[in-house]
């Protein structure tokens, strides 16, 4: 996005005239550094999802490779395979049992 100058009105005194460009060079400074935070933050989010679905087998990873953010296939993953209900009770005596048989 090509920045675009503010129009500085004829009459303007050379104080003026200072403030808005100094004013527009902080706004633009400002929005390069947030732009730039946010190309970082996308980057990042890519990884973090080619991670998570190399990591897995391919047919839990072909269920979430559409996904555009991280927190979307995250989110997708746990809703649908978090124990819930029984599922969740059963897992908690499992694992109470192997560790009382220890």
């Amino acid at each position: 996005m090509a920045s675009v100058r503010p129009e500085i009105p004829e009459k303007a005194t050379d104080k003026a005239n200072e403030k808005l460009l100094a004013d527009f060079s902080a706004l633009e400074k400002s929005y390069e550094s947030q732009f730039s935070a946010y190309r970082l933050w996308l980057d990042e989010d890519a990884r973090a999802g080619s991670i998570l679905a190399a990591s897995m087998e391919d047919q839990f990873a072909a269920e979430i490779v559409d996904f555009d953010r991280s927190h979307q296939m995250w989110s997708f993953l746990r809703d649908r395979y978090e124990p819930t209900g029984q599922s969740a009770y059963f897992a908690a005596i499992r694992r109470g049992a192997v560790v009382m048989s220890w």
